[in-house]
C-alpha cells in the first residue's frame, strides 16, 4: 500500500495565495483531528494568518470551536464526513460482540500494547481483546512489542479486516489520540482513552463526557461496569453529509 504524499507547506501557501489573488475561494474539507494548539489551525488572540483557507468544512458542530480559527466563525461550516457515514451503513448488519478494540499508533505503541496485555490478563475482564496496529507498525511490531507475540491477543497487522468492520464488531475501543477514536464514535462503541502522553488532544471528548480516561486495567474494569452513556453522533459527524457538502459548495 502506498502512503499518501503530503503537499509541501510552501506549495500549499503559494496555492492559497494565488487563488485568493484571483478571488477564487479556498475551501478545505476536514481530514483529521482539530484541537486547541494545533499549529495548522489554532491562532489565538489578535494573531492572523495571511495565507489561510477561506472556508473550513468540518465533520460536525463539535469541531466549530475546536480551535481559534483565523477566519470568521460563519466560515467554519459543519457538513459531515460522507465516507465514514456510508461505511457505517455498510456494516449495519454486523453483529456487535463482547470485543475490546485497541487502536495503536507508533508514537504510543509500546505503552498501549503493554496496557492491552494487562487488560487481557485481568481476571475480571472476559472480553476478547483485539489490537489493531497502525500501518507504520505492521513490519516492526514483533520486534518492538515482543510481549504481544505470545499474548493471547488477536493482533491485526494488515488492512483486513477493515477498521470500520472492527468498530462494528466491538463493544468498546481504547486508544490515545488517533483520528480513529472519533470515527469509532460513529459506530456507537464505548470509548476509553488511555492516560498517556499527548492525551490532551482528546480533552474535549472528556469534557463532553463522551469518553472515560483510564490509567490501569482496574480503572477500565470499573468503567466497563458503569458505562451507560448515550452518544450524540450527530454532534461529531453531521448526517446527510454528501448533500450538505454539495449544497454548501453551491452557496460558496
Amino acid at each position: 500500500m502506498r502512503r499518501r504524499q503530503r503537499i509541501p507547506l510552501n506549495y500549499r501557501r503559494a496555492f492559497i495565495e494565488v487563488c485568493q489573488q484571483q478571488e477564487v475561494p479556498v475551501v478545505e474539507l476536514q481530514h483529521g483531528v482539530i484541537y486547541p494548539n494545533h499549529f495548522g489551525y489554532h491562532y489565538p488572540g489578535p494573531r492572523t494568518k495571511e495565507t489561510f483557507l477561506d472556508y473550513l468544512l468540518t465533520f460536525g458542530e463539535f469541531w466549530t470551536d475546536a480551535a481559534e480559527f483565523p477566519i470568521p466563525k460563519e466560515c467554519v461550516i459543519p457538513v459531515g464526513y460522507p465516507y465514514l457515514e456510508q461505511a457505517a451503513h455498510n456494516y449495519d448488519d454486523v453483529e456487535t460482540t463482547d470485543q475490546l478494540l485497541f487502536i495503536s499508533q507508533g508514537t504510543i505503541g509500546k505503552q498501549l500494547s503493554k496496557f492491552a496485555v494487562a487488560v487481557n490478563q485481568h481476571p475480571e475482564i472476559s472480553s476478547e481483546v483485539v489490537y489493531k496496529l497502525n500501518l507504520g507498525e505492521y513490519d516492526r511490531w514483533q520486534s518492538e512489542y515482543p510481549w504481544l507475540v505470545d499474548a493471547d491477543i488477536e493482533v491485526i497487522g494488515t488492512s483486513e479486516p477493515p477498521l470500520y468492520r472492527l468498530f462494528a464488531q466491538s463493544r468498546g475501543q481504547i486508544g490515545v489520540y488517533s483520528t480513529a477514536i472519533y470515527e469509532g464514535l460513529q459506530f456507537g462503541v464505548e470509548t476509553y482513552l488511555y492516560n498517556c502522553e499527548k492525551g490532551e488532544i482528546h480533552q474535549p471528548l472528556l469534557d463532553d463526557w463522551m469518553t472515560t480516561l483510564v490509567s490501569s486495567a482496574d480503572q477500565l474494569v470499573s468503567a466497563l461496569d458503569s458505562d451507560s452513556r448515550e452518544l450524540d453522533r450527530e454532534l461529531y459527524f453531521a448526517s446527510d453529509a454528501r448533500n450538505r457538502i454539495c449544497e454548501t459548495l453551491e452557496e460558496i
